[in-house]
């Protein structure tokens, strides 16, 4: 009895694609020669192929749905499609799938008695062939797998570069279909074949864009350590064989992933914290408030024009800077800059924002620790002309997940010609790319890239964001839009 694969037991169909009627038991092969809408078919599904390679496809197609293999193709629907499909006897899958699983059943699906059907047509229809054929199916059984590659180069109208992300092999794959539908940095499952000596891939292969590269190849590693570990010496073909299927539904799957962890510069974690407090005299706060340093009043408030806004800044009075250092981890220490030999009055950061109405006071500000610093600085400041009502904290989850507010109607903007939009635009676009070598990134510990590429771990994990940010400047290209070309930070960075 074969091996179960991992997802045997799956039973969830894809969604939003269209139903088809199924006939579960497959039928007694066709008379040869095929008829023209056969040829048809194999032509669409591999465009381009040989009248001998075409004529091979069919008699392995004949072969494989005979009325001996009914419960293996049953059985191999359910593995490949989940066992909804044996209980409703209707297949919910797209144009896509079908050529996918009857790759899967023919080559690597291991029957009931331990065999796979194309090695048992070789055993029985081989002698039969003529040598060319023969010689082109020994290429198909050896090769014909699913196989996990990255795309390293695309060639228009003639086909695709790949590595194999496992062995670290390099193909030159001679496909048109795959260089329109690839693009460099793409994680790829597909199934190369050999045709007179030349790899190409059937048509039944998945491409994901870059950022899935991380989670699909520690998926892939997993399973082929574990597959090395009970079969020492095992080889990456068989391994591919056996877990192709595996492979194939982890990359069709959407996976949960939760929002990247946001910090404040000061590493605190992101959350949107208020505190409220009443107020007793609100001129008395107002004349306090507009004589301390660490607060400027901006007017009424752009929400609650009947309130006046205040900025909590990042200046102050050195005793009370001090005694909020250990709160902030030294946060309020002053960072402005010298220009001409004054100082820059706009660098200081803000750290939160104040609302007075004639009887309250709110303090908002982005973590729980700037909260509690400016709640004590504003008790130092303001003494019992406020109290105290209580605090509120949302993360950024529960803020996303609230449902979203009508906006309120605002009168029509003036259109901006075109070629001015989009030379503001690629302005912006420029300028962001020309400060990114020196920004901190959470992908890479807080570092920037200029930092990380000093040691040849940093050099690896720049080169995948590089990667990442190189497909989506390709896809705005595509579009017609403000880009920029990555290649200006490989050569900034020494990569």
């Amino acid at each position: 009895m074969p091996k179960k694969h991992r997802y045997a037991r799956r039973s969830t169909l894809p969604r939003s694609l269209r139903g088809k009627d199924l006939d579960m038991i497959p039928r007694k092969a066709p008379a040869i020669p095929p008829k023209a809408e056969d040829w048809a078919a194999v032509e669409e599904e591999f465009p381009g192929t040989s009248p001998m390679e075409r004529s091979l496809r069919l008699k392995i197609q004949n072969f494989g749905y005979q009325e001996r293999f009914k419960r293996d193709f049953e059985r191999a629907l359910s593995l490949f499609f989940g066992m909804d499909v044996l209980k409703t006897k209707r297949l919910e899958a797209d144009e896509a799938q079908i050529p996918a699983f009857q790759e899967w059943f023919f080559y690597d699906y291991v029957t009931y008695k331990g065999e796979h059907i194309i090695d048992l047509f070789a055993q029985e229809k081989g002698p039969s062939l003529s040598p060319a054929e023969a010689q082109m199916l020994e290429g198909w059984r050896q090769w014909n797998r699913y196989r996990l590659f990255e795309v390293l180069e695309v060639h228009p109208g003639q086909g695709v570069t790949v590595q194999d992300l496992l062995s670290e092999e390099v193909l030159e794959v001679h496909d048109r279909s795959t260089s329109r539908a690839a693009q460099r940095w793409m994680v790829m499952l597909a199934r190369p074949y050999l045709v007179e000596g030349e790899p190409h891939f059937t048509g039944s292969g998945t491409l994901l864009p870059p950022e899935r590269k991380a989670d699909v190849l520690a998926f892939a590693q997993n399973l082929w350590d574990e597959y090395q570990a009970e079969n020492p010496g095992a080889d990456l073909s068989d391994f591919y064989r056996e877990h192709g299927l595996d492979l194939y539904l982890y990359m069709g799957e959407t996976p949960a992933t939760p929002l990247p962890k946001i910090v404040t510069p000061e590493g605190h974690e992101l959350v949107f914290a208020r505190a409220r407090f009443t107020v007793t005299d609100a001129q008395a706060v107002a004349d306090r408030l507009g004589a301390a340093l660490e607060f400027d009043c901006a007017g009424p408030d752009a929400e609650h024009p009947e309130a006046l806004h205040y900025n909590w800044l990042e200046r102050g009075r050195p005793r009370v800077a001090e005694g909020l250092r250990s709160k902030l981890g030294g946060l309020l220490g002053r960072q402005r800059k010298e220009v001409g030999g004054e100082l820059e009055q706009d660098s200081y950061r803000a750290l939160g924002s104040v609302v007075l109405w004639p009887n309250r006071l709110e303090l908002e500000c982005m973590s729980r620790e700037r909260l509690t610093a400016g709640k004590a600085l504003l008790t130092q400041i303001l003494g019992n002309l406020i109290t105290p009502r209580g605090d509120t904290f949302e993360t950024l989850e529960q803020a996303m997940s609230k449902p979203e507010k009508r906006p309120r109607r605002q009168a029509p903007t003036p259109e901006i010609p075109p070629e001015v939009e989009a030379e503001v635009l690629q302005q912006f676009v420029d300028k962001h790319y020309a400060t990114w070598p020196d920004i901190p990134l959470p992908a890479l510990g807080g570092k920037t890239a200029r930092q990380a590429v000093r040691t040849p771990a940093g050099r690896k994990q720049v080169a995948e964001i590089l990667k990442q940010l190189e497909f989506n400047e390709e896809h705005k290209r595509r579009r017609g839009e403000p880009y920029y070309d990555v290649n200006r930070l490989r050569r900034e960075l020494g990569l």
